[in-house]
């Protein structure tokens, strides 16, 4: 089981649990920084096995250096309290993953022949065993150091300690294979005779010992003492007997048995002058080393210098190939979750991808070793290569997640040999005459892997960005593969690589080899010309699920663009991926603030500062967790940078999932703000001055908080929604001036963290935008319940900030009809909570002829603009959604009016249905709602004609509420009498987020009390509650 791949993914865990602030730039330097020393260290301790060969010096010890240096690392990572201490820790670990993977790799290779690759892919197969058991390990450890402050910091000590002790036991008896060991190795798996351990009195030949034996024989007895111990005990004894016994005929050559046989079985040889082998073993010497091959290598032995075969064509181009191979290889790994991402589904289908590939190329390694000894490392490679090009060419096609499946499993598969192979390729052109230089040739090629993962995913994903999506992304992608398979077919037979090597009479080696590379090097650029123009002809496409009827949406005519987007909010966003579904060019305006208010200010992070808070006050609730059982001892505290840092991490990965999945689908992003040049067609860039055009423009401005004249905000201890997100500090008593959504869900924050809460409504009833009998309920639960106070009727007419600790925060209070003051109140801070107003000051508008209403810009029923809210008329190819246009200001029905937006603009008529938008409010327990109030649903129908019905559940009859002693809370169900269709819901009780959307799917299809009374709910479950309600509609009862 191999131990030198998994300190990695703990040790950046580790990073991002003890340095929380890092941002995602450090953590890729650090992550560049353990590759870089990880490469490097598996060249230095390829040459350093030449200096250490020639020096008559065991190669365990490089094995054992790597071990040393996993374990330091990780020790240090565990101990540092700063960036840089994790960067030396960073450091220290790749130069051990380093020595220690060339050193395996290099045993496995050279002491092989016939069976080098079923040998070397079954080691390297343990790596899949060890990234399931050593996960296990970790989290194990974490349960055990739970109680620590950091159970990171003594995990990593004992995974260092394991890294070493198994790099410890592994390394004395790892040494290179002497002449005729491995042609011995090969007859022993071939026969599957009885395993008899040889011991080391049976010798190859016949060498004279000299006064140096004595110190060679010290040498090499730290390493044959301790595997001959290992060899002859009883436990090697039993397992030896129970595998020949079981399945010892059953698996030949490719077996675990060929590969414990060939090492317990490989002789040692004792002798003085072994230390640099080519100088002994020449063809002269043959006659005294009857095992030699006869006739096998035409150079056997011939001791070509490092420079030789460093040089050579078979290094030159396999260097090539490995940057190539790297360059392309990692593009399905870093754009595949994206992929998936643009098509809709969650994250979890990227993530199973990705664990799908991986698996793939677990299989690999365990199935494939067979066919490299059969066919050659050589052809495989190119095969997988071949195969890989197809399959970049096929993923684009790709739109059901089965079918992602299945690519991201064969490109494991084909992929998982690839950086494997090249030492075979390396050890079957060499081994008869350069073998101690192997391991160096190896660190060489290894090093050329770093500037192809550096660049090729880094232009993979510019392309995908820059140049229409995952198309050309992967069009690219398979070029490269399919040029990585020519330069493989260019690497010379290994017999052929040797006669080039013996050849310097007439020419020195190097001239030979520049020779060869120029008349190679034409067939590689004419073979690359052919390849790149293929890449400009037509892109076959996967056809829109729905394609445009009225637009060709494959031509921008004379624009830029088909669809320019100003703003990227949800909204935005949700706009321009239903754009480019229809195939539509698209561009987004983000003014540097790619999930707008929602993901960043908004619904994103307040939900993080919900949970937390909600957390906090649910284990400072002995009552209620006594009525559970559970009883919680010491106070419950709470970190509230932490906490803070929760609600901005959250946004951040958000963001970063959006603007993803934009470039992914290849949505150019301007970063600039968009504003109207009174042009028809055009947005400018308002920072770089740059003018662009598109068919159509849809306008996404957004909105920002609303400040009342006489507040003063300094975002410190007066602020608005946006300051309050960053919880700067947690005052002791704080007063929010509006109570709607966002002052209910800061107060549930506030109360929980410890605050004390005033509300301050200019309208007679607090929460006066909810429905009367669920404010009235949410009043008895929200607010009397817990540290919270109101006033009605008046306005906060002038509030100024304090300083905190020192200087209160003073609201001075009028009344709202009046205007006389009536209070003054001085607090440590105070939220404004008094709504949002739409973004559009200074984008042009008023030159492009619109006009708006306190900012709110004027469409129809299609989002189409209008030039005036009363009589106005339709701005053509004009369109404006979110909160700008006033209709709902609610981040998921700006998307359904962005989404509705593109529907018009390529021909499909579509209005959005507001009344069945659902809305919620996250307090503790939440509130949620779609249509219109009970009052309004009252006025509607006086005013249509027609009856309301009304019908209501209770949270307290229902068992899974009762369960989590969430009793409190009701649904209620308004309908039509004459037609039964549901108008409208409104629920308070927990989880009632989720329940609403019941709701609001038969607002939107028109559904019946009475079908919804026959529908089956499952039980016990919280939408019961609602079954009552629909039952109690048609006078049904509800068990």
């Amino acid at each position: 089981m191999e131990v030198t791949s998994f300190p990695r993914s703990l040790y950046l865990d580790q990073l991002h649990q003890t340095f929380p602030e890092v941002g995602s730039g450090a953590l890729a330097l650090v992550c560049t920084i353990q590759i870089v020393a990880a490469l490097a260290s598996s060249l230095a301790g390829g040459i350093a096995q030449d200096v250490l060969d020639a020096a008559g010096i065991e190669l365990n010890w490089l094995f054992f250096g790597g071990g040393v240096f996993m374990c330091l690392g990780l020790v240090l990572s565990s101990y540092a309290s700063t960036l840089m201490g994790v960067m030396v820790g960073s450091v220290s670990l790749g130069i051990g993953i380093g020595l220690a993977g060339l050193m395996a790799a290099g045993m496995c290779v050279l002491w092989f022949e016939q069976s080098r690759g079923t040998m070397l892919l079954l080691a390297i197969s343990g790596q899949g065993l060890g990234n399931v058991f050593f996960p296990w390990l970790i989290v194990k450890l974490l349960e055990t150091y739970d109680e620590v402050e950091d159970p990171w910091r003594p995990t990593m000590r004992w995974m260092g300690l394991l890294s070493f002790s198994v790099c410890a036991m592994a390394a004395p008896p790892m040494r290179l294979p002497f002449p005729g060991e491995v042609e011995e190795n090969e007859k022993v798996i071939a026969t599957n005779d009885e395993l008899t351990p040889l011991t080391t009195d049976k010798k190859y030949g016949s060498i004279e010992k000299d006064s140096n034996y004595d110190n060679l024989h010290q040498r090499r007895r730290s390493s044959v003492v301790a595997f001959e111990k290992l060899r002859t005990g009883s436990v090697q004894a039993s397992l030896r007997s129970s595998i020949v016994g079981g399945v010892a005929n059953g698996l030949r050559r490719s077996s675990v048995v060929g590969a414990y046989q060939a090492v317990s079985t490989a002789p040692y040889f004792d002798a003085s002058d072994l230390g640099r082998r080519s100088s002994i073993f020449t063809r002269t010497n043959v006659d005294k080393y009857p095992i030699l091959p006869e006739g096998n290598c035409e150079s056997s032995f011939s001791s070509f210098t490092l420079k030789d075969v460093a040089f050579s064509s078979t290094n030159l181009w396999l260097s090539a190939f490995t940057f190539i191979a790297c360059f392309a290889s990692l593009n399905a790994q870093v754009l595949l979750p994206k992929y998936c991402l643009s098509l809709g589904f969650p994250e979890t289908v990227g993530g199973f991808a990705i664990a799908l590939y991986g698996l793939g190329v677990l299989v690999a390694n365990l199935t494939l070793g067979a066919a490299v000894d059969r066919v050659g490392a050589q052809k495989l490679l190119a095969f997988g290569f071949a195969t890989m090009a197809m399959l970049f060419f096929i993923w684009p096609l790709c739109i059901s997640a089965l079918q992602i499946y299945l690519v991201a499993f064969w490109f494991g598969y084909f992929q998982g040999p690839i950086s494997s192979l090249p030492i075979i390729i390396l050890a079957d052109a060499f081994a008869c005459s350069s073998s101690e230089h192997i391991l160096a040739l190896n660190g060489m090629i290894n090093m050329c892997k770093f500037p192809g993962y550096l660049l090729g995913s880094a232009i993979a994903s510019n392309i995908a960005q820059q140049f229409g999506g995952y198309r050309n992304a992967t069009a690219l992608s398979g070029i490269i593969e399919l040029l990585g398979a020519s330069t493989l077919l260019m690497i010379p037979t290994p017999e052929k690589q040797q006669r080039q090597l013996a050849e310097k009479k007439s020419k020195t080696l190097e001239s030979v080899i520049i020779s060869n590379i120029c008349l190679k090097m034409k067939l590689f650029i004419a073979t690359s010309l052919l390849s790149a123009a293929s890449a400009f002809s037509p892109a076959k496409t996967h056809t829109p699920l729905r394609s445009a009827t009225a637009l060709d949406a494959s031509k921008c005519g004379n624009f830029d663009f088909d669809v320019i987007i100003v703003g990227c909010g949800v909204g935005g966003h949700g706009a321009a991926l239903h754009s480019r579904a229809q195939d539509l060019t698209t561009a987004v305006f983000s003014g540097n603030d790619v999930g707008g208010t929602c993901v960043n200010r908004g619904c994103v992070p307040s939900k993080a500062l919900l949970a937390a808070s909600g957390r906090v006050r649910e284990m400072r609730n002995a009552a209620h967790l006594k009525d559970f059982g559970i009883e919680v001892e010491g106070e419950v505290k709470y970190d509230r940078e932490g906490v803070a840092g929760h609600a901005k991490q959250l946004a951040n990965r958000v963001k970063g999932n959006l603007e993803g999945s934009l470039v992914a689908l290849g949505v150019d992003i301007v970063e600039g703000r968009g504003v109207l040049t009174g042009t028809p067609h055009e947005v400018k860039d308002e920072s770089s001055g740059k003018v662009y055009t598109a068919k159509d423009i849809i306008l996404a401005p957004g909105s920002i908080p609303f400040v009342p004249p006489g507040v003063t905000v300094d975002e410190k201890t007066v602020y608005t929604s946006d300051g309050a997100l960053e919880l700067s500090s947690v005052p002791e008593w704080v007063a929010i001036v509006g109570s709607g959504y966002i002052g209910l869900e800061f107060s549930d924050v506030y109360t929980a963290l410890g605050s004390e809460v005033t509300f301050i409504e200019a309208l007679p009833n607090i929460m006066p935008t909810f429905d009367r009998e669920i404010a009235k309920l949410a009043e008895r639960l929200l607010i009397r319940e817990r540290p919270i106070d109101y006033r009605t009727g008046v306005f906060a007419s002038e509030v100024t900030p304090g300083i905190p600790g020192e200087k209160p925060v003073t609201i001075k209070m009028i009344d709202a009809n009046t205007k006389e003051h009536v209070e003054t109140l001085e607090v440590d801070a105070c939220m404004i909570a008094t709504g949002r107003v739409p973004n559009t000051k200074n984008m042009g508008l008023e030159a492009a002829g619109i006009e708006t209403q306190r900012g709110f810009v004027a469409v129809d029923e299609k989002m189409r603009v209008l030039t005036k809210h009363e009589d106005g008329e339709v701005v053509p190819n004009v369109w404006c959604i979110g909160d700008a246009n006033g209709k709902m200001m609610l981040a998921h029905a700006a998307s359904a009016q962005g989404i509705s937006a593109i529907e018009n603009i390529v021909g499909r008529e579509h209005a959005v249905n507001h009344d069945a938008i659902p809305a919620a409010c996250f307090t503790h327990p939440e509130i949620a709602m779609v249509g219109p109030t009970e009052e309004q649903a009252i006025a509607r129908a006086e005013k249509e004609g027609w009856t309301l019905g009304k019908s209501t559940g209770s949270f307290r009859a229902n068992s899974k509420a009762l369960a989590e002693l969430e009793g409190n809370g009701m649904a209620k169900v308004l309908y039509n009498k004459e037609t039964g269709k549901v108008v409208a819901v409104h629920i308070i009780g927990i989880h009632a987020a989720d329940l609403i959307q019941e709701c609001s799917n038969a607002v939107a299809a028109g559904t019946t009390v009475q079908e919804l009374s026959m529908m089956v709910h499952t039980h016990p479950t919280l939408c019961e509650v609602l079954d009552e309600a629909f039952k109690g509609a048609v006078g049904m009862s509800a068990h």
